[in-house]
C-alpha cells in the first residue's frame, strides 16, 4: 500500500470531532485497508502463476580416480568391449600319394550303408591307395582314390555341394575343415536315407594318413571305419 493512502487516513481520523466519528471513519478506512492488501497479492501471485517452476541443475563432483561411489549411487556403466576376433587352426596340407595299411569296421560300415556280403568282404580285403593334391591357400582338394572302386573327386573347400556318383548311388557332397585343420569331406545320400563324414587327419610327422569315415542313417543306425594309410 503507498504512504499517501495511509496518510489520507491517518488525517481523517484526526480531523473528527469526537470519538464516534472516529470510529464511524477509521472501520470503513481500515477494512478498505486490508481490501487493498488482498488486491495487492493476488495481482503479485496472478502473475508468477504463468512461470514455469525453475529446477536447480544437478551437481556433479569430479572424484580421484579409483574411488568408488557413494552406496545407492550407481556408478555410470563401463562401455562394452568389443568382440575379440575368432581364431580357427591353420589347415593341414595332406597332399601326397598313400597306401592302405589297415581297415577297422570297415565292412559294417558298408552295410549300413546296404552293400551286400560278397562286395563288402571284397571291399575289405582289396589293396587301396589314395593320391591327394592340397591347395590351401587356392581353397581346392583333388581326391584320387583306387581301389575296387576307384574314383577322382574335385572339391571347392567351403562351396556349396556338388554332386557325385559312386556306381548306382548318388551323392551330394561338401567339403570343409575341421577346427583342428583337418579336412572333412560329408557325403548325403538322400535315396538311402544316410550321411557319410570323412575326416582325414594327417600324423606329426606327415608319413600316416588317418581317415575315419562315420555313416549316420536317418533310421538310427551308424557305423565308424577307421583306415590307415602310410605315405609313399
Amino acid at each position: 500500500m503507498s504512504s499517501s493512502f495511509l496518510t489520507l487516513i491517518a488525517g481523517a481520523c484526526l480531523s473528527s470531532p469526537s470519538m464516534s466519528s472516529f470510529v464511524d471513519l477509521c472501520v470503513p478506512a481500515y477494512s478498505l485497508a486490508v481490501l487493498a492488501i488482498l488486491y495487492s497479492s493476488y495481482h503479485e501471485g496472478a502473475g508468477r502463476k504463468g512461470e514455469a517452476p525453475r529446477e536447480e541443475a544437478p551437481r556433479t563432483e569430479a572424484r580421484p580416480a579409483g574411488e568408488r561411489a557413494p552406496a545407492g549411487l550407481a556408478a555410470p556403466a563401463a562401455p562394452a568391449a568389443a568382440p575379440a576376433a575368432g581364431s580357427g587352426a591353420t589347415p593341414v596340407d595332406v597332399s601326397g600319394s598313400y597306401k592302405l595299411h589297415s581297415n577297422s569296421g570297415y565292412q559294417k560300415f558298408l552295410e549300413v550303408q546296404g552293400v551286400g556280403w560278397a562286395l563288402r568282404k571284397a571291399a575289405d580285403s582289396a589293396a587301396a591307395s589314395q593320391v591327394i593334391e592340397h591347395d590351401v591357400e587356392g581353397g581346392r582338394v583333388r581326391l584320387q582314390v583306387k581301389s575296387l572302386v576307384s574314383m577322382t573327386l574335385e572339391y571347392d573347400i567351403g562351396a556349396p555341394a556338388v554332386r557325385t556318383q559312386i556306381k548306382d548311388k548318388v551323392f551330394m557332397d561338401q567339403v570343409a575343415y575341421s577346427a583342428r585343420g583337418e579336412l572333412v569331406v560329408t557325403k548325403r545320400n538322400d535315396k538311402d536315407g544316410y550321411t557319410i563324414v570323412a575326416t582325414r587327419r594327417l600324423s606329426p610327422d606327415k608319413k600316416t594318413l588317418y581317415c575315419e569315415q562315420v555313416c549316420n542313417c536317418d533310421g538310427g543306425k551308424s557305423a565308424t571305419a577307421e583306415q590307415t594309410f602310410l605315405r609313399e
